[in-house]
């Protein structure tokens, strides 16, 4: 692995450590996957990691809008 892939992997690492709470529990390779975009996103938007977090959409409770036709 090169310092590159191994620079994001301890930083989404971090993010799984450090907020614990956006995680679920035994299931890590959905929350790598999860922190890897969290990490994106943030870099992407050059917004904080609290702040990104709105911008996910991964489950029924995320944030995303609802249409009503």
């Amino acid at each position: 692995m090169d310092i590159a892939k191994q620079i994001i992997d301890q930083r989404v690492n971090k993010i799984i450590e450090e907020n614990a709470g956006l995680f679920e529990k035994g299931n890590l390779e959905r929350n790598r996957s999860k922190a890897f975009l969290l990490l994106g996103v943030a870099a992407y938007l050059d917004i904080d990691l609290t702040e990104a977090v709105q911008y996910l959409t991964d489950g029924g409770n995320d944030g995303a809008l609802m249409l009503h036709i």
